[in-house]
């Protein structure tokens, strides 16, 4: 049976180009990854993210919010437990990264935990509120970025410096402050 995992100019060039539109900051940042590998494992990254974020910026129903992060939340499970995944470019490009050990469940779902605010229209109350969204959101992304490039990375001062990342003025219109 043939490697049904796409090579890393196929579907992630695909994954480049809309991570290169969507959040044009964290494109430029991972452009200065050397190896193309690691490059498109970190692009992978910043797609699932986009593709969370999404989530609750197009749904009209929380309901209906909460059941396709429910769908992405299983198929992550599906990677760390083994199963087949949907030909799904971002799932197939985490794939790898997931495998090798380098890439902790705790931080899938800690980001995936984090967008269920995203369908609360209310904003936060308290800082403590905007700072655990903070280090679920763009902590996590990150965290996760920094791992699949060096699995000894310390994430707990990458997950604040994403905290610092999310507070930055072209994120403040994203986050419910």
């Amino acid at each position: 049976m043939a490697d049904a995992s796409p090579a890393v100019g196929d579907a992630d060039e695909g994954l480049d180009a809309r991570v290169r539109r969507l959040d044009p900051d964290r494109w430029l940042a991972s452009r200065f990854i050397a190896d193309p590998q690691r490059r498109a494992e970190v692009v992978a990254i910043y797609a699932l993210n986009d593709e969370l974020a999404r989530v609750g910026e197009t749904v009209t129903q929380p309901l209906i919010g909460e059941i396709r992060l429910a769908w992405w939340r299983d198929r992550i499970e599906d990677l760390f437990n083994g199963r087949p995944i949907p030909a799904q470019p971002t799932l197939q490009a985490l794939a790898a990264p997931i495998a090798d050990g380098r890439l902790p469940k705790s931080l899938f779902e800690a980001l995936i935990e984090a967008r269920h605010l995203d369908l609360d229209p209310e904003p936060f109350t308290h800082s403590a509120a905007l700072a655990a969204y903070l280090d679920g959101t763009a902590g996590a992304v990150m965290g996760l970025a920094a791992r699949a490039l060096s699995p000894d990375a310390p994430l707990a001062a990458v997950i604040q410096a994403g905290r610092a990342w999310g507070r930055r003025p072209s994120a403040i219109g994203a986050a419910k402050a």
